[in-house]
């Protein structure tokens, strides 16, 4: 139904068919299955934001703000748009975080 866009893969579009006939259209016994889950928000980043603010530079400092940026970005990276909920981490040993029930 979505897909990440061409130019950002932080962003997602409508995976709209060009026709009636190629139109995915989801049946209810494929949602018992945990790989046909996703999360469609984004993701909530260790600044407790859904996206990273622009960095100031510190006086004193010789670096770009974009260079700033990327340092930045590696340490708190972004998670994946569309990940399957299968895909996310343990609650606790062998206690996944999802549970779907049909």
């Amino acid at each position: 139904l979505f897909r990440p866009t061409e130019d950002d893969p932080k962003e997602i579009e409508a995976n709209e068919a060009d026709d009636e006939e190629n139109k995915y259209v989801p049946q209810t016994e494929n949602q018992c299955s945990l790989t046909n889950w996703c999360h469609y928000p984004k993701s909530i980043l260790k600044n407790c934001r859904t996206a990273h603010m622009d960095p100031e530079v510190p006086e004193g400092v010789e670096i770009e703000p974009e260079e700033l940026l990327k340092q930045i970005e590696a340490k708190d990276p972004y998670e994946a748009r569309l990940k399957a909920i299968s895909k996310d981490n343990e609650i606790e040993e062998g206690i996944p975080a999802w549970s779907v029930r049909c």
